[in-house]
C-alpha cells in the first residue's frame, strides 16, 4: 500500500509509519529516521513485526532509547546495502500512541477491531465490507510501561483469557468518548460509530485499489476464475480521537465461537456471503453485460468497491474525513517517557 500511495500520490491517514527492513531502501530510510530531524526517531516507541505469526508470537516492542532498539538499529547498519536476502520478511511501524482504551473495563485495557471484508466476485470485481468485534487486552494500558508486551497486545494469551466485545458495546464506548470530550471535531461527535466505519470501509477500499493489478486477475496479471470469491479480515486501533490506523489485513481470520454473540454473528456472516455470491453468479450468468446491482441479499455488508477490468470503477471514499484530514493531517509516531525495566518481553 506504501508503493501504491507512492506511485498514486494518494495520502494513506490510516497507514501507520511502516518500514520493510528486507529491502534495502526502506530500511536506509528508517535507520536515517532514527537518527535525523528534530524529532529523531530513537526517541519513539516502535514495534517489530514477523509476518503471518499469530497470536503476538511475532512481536517485538522497541520501547524508545531502549537496548532493544539501539540492537536493531546495530544490526541493520552491519547488513550490505545491496544485500536482497529474501528471508528478511520483517517490518517495523511506529507504536500507535493515545489509544482509546477500553474503558467499560475497570482497568481500562487497550482494546483493537477485527472486522471482515469479502471479494464477492472477480469479474466483476465486488468487494464487501462487514462489522466484526472488538478484541479486548486483559492488562492495564501504560504507554510509559514497556516491561511487558501485555500491555499493548490484546491477542497475546489463550483465548480463555481474553475478552471480547461487541458493536453495541462499542458504539456505547464511543458515545460515551464523545460525550466526555465535547472538543472533538462535529464530524467525528455528530455520529461516532458511523465515523469510526467509514474509516474502515475506506481503508478496505484503498487495499482493493492498492493490490488490484497484483492480486484480483486484473491489469497485466489476466485470469479467469468463475465463482471465485474470498474472505479476510482486517485489524484496526483507534486512538482518542477517534481516527482509525490501518494495522494488517488478515488473509484467514478465525472464526473462534467462545462467545455467544459470534455465534449469531457468524450466522448472518456465512448466510448472506453464500446468498450474495450465488446471486452475483446468477445474475452474471444470465446477462454478462448486465449491470448486477442492485443486491437483495447483502445482509449486513455493504459494498465497498465494484468494477470490471477496462470499464467503469467505483470505490468507497470517506470524502468528508479525507477533506478534514488534508488541513489537519495525521502522524502515528509519538515521543513517550519509560519506565525503568528489566526487559522488555518478560513476563
Amino acid at each position: 500500500m506504501q508503493q501504491y500511495a507512492k506511485r498514486t500520490k494518494q495520502d494513506m491517514y490510516m497507514i501507520p509509519e511502516t518500514y520493510q527492513l528486507g529491502k534495502a531502501e526502506s530500511r536506509d530510510l528508517f535507520l536515517r529516521r532514527l537518527t535525523e530531524g528534530t524529532k529523531k526517531g530513537m526517541h519513539m516507541p516502535w514495534v517489530l513485526k514477523v509476518p503471518t505469526v499469530n497470536n503476538g508470537k511475532g512481536i517485538t516492542m522497541l520501547p524508545p532509547n531502549s537496548a532493544e532498539l539501539n540492537g536493531l538499529m546495530e544490526e541493520l547498519s552491519s547488513v550490505e546495502e545491496d544485500d536482497k536476502d529474501k528471508s528478511e520478511r520483517r517490518v517495523v511501524q511506529a507504536y500507535i500512541c493515545h489509544e482509546l482504551t477500553w474503558f467499560l473495563k475497570r482497568q481500562a485495557p487497550k482494546f483493537d477491531l477485527r472486522f471482515y471484508w469479502m471479494v464477492a466476485s472477480i469479474d466483476p470485481l465486488i468487494v464487501l465490507y462487514h462489522d466484526g468485534y472488538v478484541r479486548v487486552g486483559n492488562a492495564a494500558y501504560d504507554e510509559s510501561n514497556w516491561a511487558s508486551t501485555t500491555r499493548h497486545l490484546t491477542t497475546h494469551t489463550y483465548l480463555s483469557t481474553e475478552d471480547k466485545g461487541t458493536m453495541d458495546e462499542l458504539e456505547l464506548l464511543l458515545n460515551q468518548h464523545v460525550q466526555k470530550n465535547p472538543q472533538l471535531p462535529y464530524l467525528v461527535r455528530k455520529n461516532p460509530m458511523e465515523h469510526v466505519r467509514n474509516q474502515c470501509r475506506q481503508a478496505i477500499a484503498h487495499t482493493v485499489k492498492a493490490f488490484l493489478s497484483r492480486t484480483f486477475g486484473h491489469g497485466n496479471n489476466k485470469f479467469t476464475a468463475e465463482g471465485a470469491y474470498g474472505f479476510h479480515g482486517a485489524d484496526f486501533i483507534l486512538t482518542q480521537d477517534l481516527h482509525v490506523w490501518y494495522i494488517e489485513a488478515q488473509a484467514g481470520p478465525g472464526m473462534e465461537e467462545e462467545f455467544d454473540f459470534r455465534v449469531d454473528m457468524h450466522r448472518d456472516l456465512v448466510r448472506s456471503m453464500i446468498g450474495v455470491v450465488e446471486e452475483i453468479q446468477m445474475k452474471v450468468e444470465e446477462h454478462p453485460l448486465r449491470n448486477v446491482f442492485p443486491l437483495k441479499h447483502l445482509g449486513g455488508w455493504d459494498v465497498v468497491y465494484a468494477g470490471t477490468d477496462g470499464g467503469m470503477k467505483w470505490s468507497y471514499e470517506y470524502e468528508e474525513y479525507t477533506k478534514y484530514l488534508q488541513a489537519n493531517p495525521k502522524t502515528s509516531g509519538c515521543q513517550t517517557t519509560t519506565k525503568k525495566k528489566k526487559n522488555v518481553n518478560s513476563k
